[in-house]
């Protein structure tokens, strides 16, 4: 008597073999991003808090997350203090600083600064005439002190004296290699109020191999025209 195969064997097994290798799949990216993000949380927390030079106990953190950046995994660091906020964007891959932007709080210790926040009036009492700024080059001083940079070594981008809540503020940015440097200097204290540093990744230049079949198959091309007008 001749034995009948169970109609469902080849399915199952078929179904077998998809499941088998969607675990594979899911396995080998997960050990792929596992390789990618080389630092973890805590570690990230902690190199963001020795460039702000606060201690942990210090700050309160509003954000730690893993994010991407143009695909590139990035710890988000945020937290202030009862002077300053922080807000770092730090590779998962390298520990290195990608963004960082920090916002000093501005105190009001007298009369004078109350009404300069409240009605954007200057008390010439406190801070002098509303006319006397340090100018746009002691600006420019100030901000490349803090940057630890000089003059020869960097491109100015911005040089601008602006109104910022009834206050006047100088917007200096400037650029060296692959960073930016923005910062906002008080036109009338020289306090920094805020400054942000992005560094820009470099994206990996052309080969020159690709480059040159490039233009030996622009070359054919035009014997190949040169070619077809003769015959013509």
């Amino acid at each position: 008597m001749k034995k009948e195969r169970n109609p469902f064997i080849f399915p199952a097994l078929g179904m077998i073999v998809v499941l088998l290798i969607a675990v594979f799949v899911f396995h080998r990216f997960s050990r792929a991003d596992d390789k990618a993000v080389g630092l973890s949380l805590e570690e990230a927390k902690h190199i963001a808090l020795n460039d702000a030079g606060e201690q942990s106990d210090q700050v309160t953190y509003t954000k730690a997350s893993l994010d991407q950046d143009s695909g590139i995994p990035i710890y988000e660091i945020d937290f202030y203090t009862d002077n300053n906020n922080y807000e770092y964007d730090i590779s998962a891959q390298t520990g290195n600083i990608r963004d960082k932007d920090i916002t000093v709080h501005q105190k009001e210790t007298s009369t004078g600064s109350r009404q300069q926040k409240e009605t954007g009036q200057v008390s010439t009492q406190d801070q002098g005439s509303p006319t006397e700024v340090i100018g746009v080059k002691k600006a420019q001083s100030i901000a490349l002190a803090a940057a630890s940079l000089k003059e020869s070594q960097v491109t100015f981008t911005k040089s601008n004296l602006e109104t910022e809540d009834g206050s006047l503020v100088y917007e200096i940015e400037f650029s060296r290699d692959n960073q930016k440097y923005e910062y906002d200097v008080d036109a009338r204290t020289g306090a920094i109020l805020s400054y942000d540093i992005d560094r820009q990744e470099k994206l990996p230049a052309r080969s020159t191999a690709n480059d040159r079949d490039m233009d030996d198959d622009d070359d054919a091309d035009d014997d190949d025209s040169d070619d077809f007008e003769d015959d013509d």
